[in-house]
């Protein structure tokens, strides 16, 4: 390799970081892109799960090699959450853990669409992100991913309805990204996405989050890891669209293997061991804004202090 290639290199991997909150969209958008780069040169590699990973607790892979499975089938259909009731609350807290900062947001929704949200940011101004703060009136909840009052809590009815939605033309389109096709212009990619952001957005009851999580064990080429930890060690069952042993960059989406909750976001580490970054989510049922779940309330263990620190991103 000629010297200045060298030097190109070694000057772009000591540039620095930045930080910004870890959304849902920005991670599996990245996966996306990184896929996309990478198509060509990993077609003919095999899917494997690597001794290592087997060693470091990742016990049993399931790839989706079908239709996402209807309710009943399968070890993910005894996850239960309850639905919330009137006058209740979900309560969430989400942490994005940066080399820069920490991003903290912590909402109360209620099934009226009334609730809170508050934030917080310790990064640089220029790498935070907010929105809109304070306490809202039904029917004025700020959500990212629209009405979900018709969302069924059955996951197979559910996955008609996310068909529907995902579409070109449906009441929420996502980009039509990899993998195989599902129905007219809904990939597993897109599919994958929609469950994503629905599982990690502020709205919609526990219910619902847990019929999600088993449409997304289903989707054709969806990484099943049971009996693993997420990043602050609670016990998960991780998902992934894409193998975490591969060497990509590949996004991993851990679950409470109990309630079907999102409980964490994370990057798995490329082939070099590279560091990455990861958020961490609470949830919970309260029956006021500005309580914290207690007890049995608890629909995922509450995060752990201290975080451990990234020491980067891919």
């Amino acid at each position: 390799m000629p010297d200045q290639q060298i030097r190109d290199r070694l000057k772009a991997a000591t540039r620095p970081v930045v930080f910004r909150p870890l959304t849902m969209e920005r991670l599996v958008e990245r996966l996306d892109r990184r896929r996309a780069r990478a198509r060509a040169t990993a077609a003919g590699l095999a899917i494997v799960l690597t001794a290592a990973l087997i060693a470091g607790g990742l016990l049993v892979v399931d790839r989706g090699t079908s239709r996402p499975r209807a309710a009943g089938s399968g070890d993910s259909s005894s996850v239960h959450a309850p639905a919330l009731a009137e006058r209740q609350y979900l309560y969430r807290k989400a942490i994005g853990v940066g080399v820069r900062g920490r991003a903290v947001e912590t909402t109360w929704w209620a099934t009226n669409e009334s609730g809170a949200r508050r934030a917080d940011c310790t990064a640089p101004p220029s790498d935070c992100r907010s929105g809109p703060q304070g306490t809202f009136a039904p029917g004025e909840f700020p959500s990212t991913v629209g009405d979900v009052s018709g969302l069924s809590s059955d996951p197979a009815t559910l996955l008609r309805q996310l068909e529907e939605r995902t579409a070109p033309g449906g009441g929420s389109p996502e980009p039509r990204s990899s993998g195989a096709q599902l129905s007219p212009g809904v990939s597993a990619g897109s599919l994958w996405l929609a469950v994503s952001n629905l599982a990690a957005a502020s709205s919609g009851g526990p219910d619902l989050k847990a019929a999600l999580f088993q449409v997304a064990t289903g989707i054709p080429g969806v990484f099943v890891q049971r009996n693993v930890t997420d990043p602050v060690g609670r016990p998960a069952v991780a998902l992934s669209l894409g193998d975490p042993s591969s060497g990509e960059a590949v996004t991993v989406l851990y679950f409470d293997p109990a309630t079907g909750q999102l409980i964490a976001v994370g990057i798995a580490p490329d082939a070099h061991g590279g560091p990455f970054g990861y958020q961490v989510i609470e949830t919970g049922i309260v029956d006021s804004i500005g309580s914290v779940p207690s007890g049995d309330r608890w629909l995922s263990p509450p995060i752990s202090s201290p975080l451990p620190s990234p020491s980067g991103q891919p």
